[in-house]
């Protein structure tokens, strides 16, 4: 199976998977249903599909992650699980290799866990752990749990060296895995504005974050194993850092808050959360409203927003 299809949840927790299947005798494909039980016993929070397509993962509100994988005898997607976390999975994220998962979760939790099946790879495949050496199915590789606020998103680099999450105190991390002795090290920077929920690699030098504040956040690696704030992105230019203004931060963060109290009314002429509060200058932004999801698009990241709006972003 490819990674043409969706997964649709259903209030009773079981899950369809519809697939493209053979054409019919027009023009258009069929699609067929093939049923999921994920076992949950709250709602699912996220869904993620593995590179090659062959399994994917969901996340619960209850703090468990379901890797999902197809068995042709009984025609449906066989779950397994793994646990661990205290509060609701917040974000998924397959490495390259699709045999690591990066996991985030409301408990302040960030997770590195082994996600290789053999049932949905087959006997003869090489289990590929990464940085790491290869472990058993749902055993953590690495732990990060720093007490900052819980972890919206989680993402793996284009190479598989790095693991950046967002958390909700506005924080960027960026870990090199397996790059130092025992514990890989952690770069953490505090953005001024509001909270990121939602980030995407641009190969391995170049993190794109947004989330509340309305406008994407691009850093860049520096060397020395360091990450800087570039500033904010839009119409397709970065728009550089401004200096602070008379008032200092008090002053800033004061107008980024009221200005955040209804998200998309413009603020002395920038949208809520796209200026003042972290220096940008964000005038007439793409978005009116938090953005809430961030893709890998040929040339740049597409973003998608709460207020409907679908951007595409030239790097």
């Amino acid at each position: 199976m490819d990674r043409n299809a969706y997964v649709w949840s259903k209030v009773d927790t079981k899950s369809v998977v519809w697939a493209k299947g053979e054409k019919g005798q027009g023009i258009s494909y069929t699609w067929k249903p093939t049923m999921v039980e994920l076992n949950l016993k709250r709602a699912a929070t996220v869904c993620r599909w593995s590179p090659n397509g062959k399994t994917f993962a969901v996340g619960g509100g209850e703090g468990v992650v379901q890797v999902c994988y197809y068995d042709e005898t009984g025609n449906w997607w066989v779950p397994a699980c793994i646990e661990g976390f205290r509060s609701a999975i917040l974000s998924i994220s397959y490495h390259p290799s699709g045999h690591l998962l990066g996991i985030s979760s409301a408990d302040s939790k960030v997770r590195v866990s082994s996600c290789f099946m053999e049932e949905a790879e087959g006997d003869e495949a090489e289990q590929h752990g990464g940085p790491y050496a290869p472990v058993a199915f749902g055993e953590t590789y690495e732990d990060f749990k720093d007490g900052r606020s819980w972890a919206h998103g989680v993402q793996f680099s284009e190479d598989g060296a790095s693991l950046g999450w967002v958390t909700h105190d506005a924080s960027v991390c960026v870990a090199s895995l397996g790059a130092g002795e025992g514990k890989s090290p952690v770069a953490a920077m505090r953005h001024r504005g509001l909270p990121f929920t939602t980030l995407q690699f641009v190969g391995s030098d170049v993190l794109v974050c947004a989330g509340f504040g309305a406008a994407p956040q691009l850093y860049k690696f520096r060397s020395g194993g360091t990450w800087e704030e570039v500033g904010c992105v839009d119409g397709g230019k970065v728009l550089k850092k401004k200096k602070s203004t008379k008032g200092g931060a008090f002053a800033a963060s004061r107008k980024m808050f009221a200005a955040a109290v209804d998200l998309g009314v413009k603020v002395d002429g920038a949208a809520a959360g796209g200026g003042g509060g972290d220096g940008s200058e964000g005038a007439n932004l793409r978005h009116e409203s938090a953005i809430v999801e961030l893709r890998r698009v040929p040339g740049g990241v597409s973003s998608a927003g709460a207020d409907g709006r679908v951007v595409l972003w030239k790097l």
